[in-house]
């Protein structure tokens, strides 16, 4: 998928600063997720929330962990919403998640870190 830049609001985008992933890659991550709306979903290695917030306002109750405490600081402070609670923990410690309570597991470049912390 192309990005379209006969779009204005695409142009103004990329101008401020945007970064390309979220006018190319986050589209076709959202389309791949699906309807989310009412669903129960975790979001692992949230980084800054940028999912997580796309998840709340399509109307999903978000669980977002990173363990990194000043990514959840910076989720919280841009991108907070009543339904995302942000947790400052690994993947390994996902305490207040009960088994098969969850709808969709999320993990953009969860995977590049682990590999860093298993070797």
């Amino acid at each position: 998928m192309a990005t379209d830049y006969s779009s204005q609001e695409t142009r103004e985008a990329f101008a401020s600063g945007v970064v390309a992933s979220e006018l190319t890659l986050r589209p076709v991550m959202m389309e791949g997720v699906g309807d989310i709306g009412g669903l129960r979903v975790l979001d692992l290695g949230c980084g800054d929330g940028s999912y997580s917030i796309a998840f709340a306002k399509q109307g999903a109750t978000v669980d977002a962990f990173d363990a990194s405490e000043e990514q959840i600081a910076l989720a919280k402070e841009k991108n907070s919403h009543e339904n995302i609670t942000y947790n400052a923990s690994d993947a390994s410690n996902l305490s207040g998640i009960e088994a098969g309570s969850v709808d969709l597991v999320f993990m953009n470049m969860l995977l590049p870190d682990l590999q860093s912390r298993i070797a």
